[in-house]
């Protein structure tokens, strides 16, 4: 099935909450700080899904490199 969200367009603080799972108020603080990278517009706050993308590959983490032991039993 092909993508319906091009990594290009420019999508709303309401649609990357529902992509990525995080809250609107997160996401719009960071923005405001300069944390997540976006585009104000008039009154409008804007991200571009490619972008924030590779901003969050930045977090992304590995359980084998942080020597984590989980015990399920």
């Amino acid at each position: 099935m092909e993508n319906l969200i091009d990594d290009k367009w420019l999508i709303s603080v309401k649609e990357l909450s529902i992509i990525t799972s995080i809250a609107e108020d997160t996401l719009y603080g960071w923005s405001e700080r300069g944390l997540i990278p976006s585009y104000k517009i008039g009154r409008l706050r804007r991200f571009n899904l490619g972008e924030v993308k590779s901003y969050l590959e930045k977090f992304k983490q590995n359980v084998n490199e942080k020597n984590v032991k989980v015990n399920f039993g």
